[in-house]
């Protein structure tokens, strides 16, 4: 993947609540849809390097023209938080609204960390409640 794409990419990556790493996640994107972004991209990343937003460093490589203002590092972060609030949020409508929902997440957990979870009775009867310390271990140890 192109450096300036894979920071981009890097960036909003960071940002998302998913169980794969980030590392995964942005090879997984790119290799799947790599035919299609590097037009997509070559356009973009040419269209603002001629209104000024950045500059070509090497051929194919852009970098920002200017350093980035703190107001607006602070913004990006602020936004990226208030994502992350929303995107948290909807769980609990998922929870609530999608029926079979704790086999759904059981499978994306498998799929994504290539290990069978194993419910005890007491967790698989009242999750909401029992399931507390092995989500915070998985978030722990999800992107080592």
């Amino acid at each position: 993947m192109p450096a300036d794409v894979e920071l981009g990419a890097a960036m909003a990556a960071a940002a998302e609540i998913r169980p794969e790493p980030v590392e995964r996640r942005l090879e997984t994107l790119w290799a799947a849809q790599r035919e299609r972004m590097l037009p997509v991209y070559s356009v973009l990343l040419r269209d603002l390097a001629g209104k000024g937003e950045l500059r070509e460093a090497s051929p194919g490589a852009f970098v920002l023209a200017r350093p980035v203002s703190g107001g607006e590092r602070r913004r990006l972060a602020a936004y990226f938080a208030w994502s992350r609030v929303r995107a948290t949020t909807r769980w609990a409508k998922h929870v609530v609204t999608f029926e079979g929902w704790l086999d759904y997440i059981l499978r994306k957990a498998e799929r994504h960390t290539g290990q069978p979870i194993v419910l005890s009775p007491r967790e698989r009867r009242l999750p909401l409640v029992f399931l507390w310390p092995r989500l915070v271990r998985y978030l722990r140890q999800k992107d080592r």
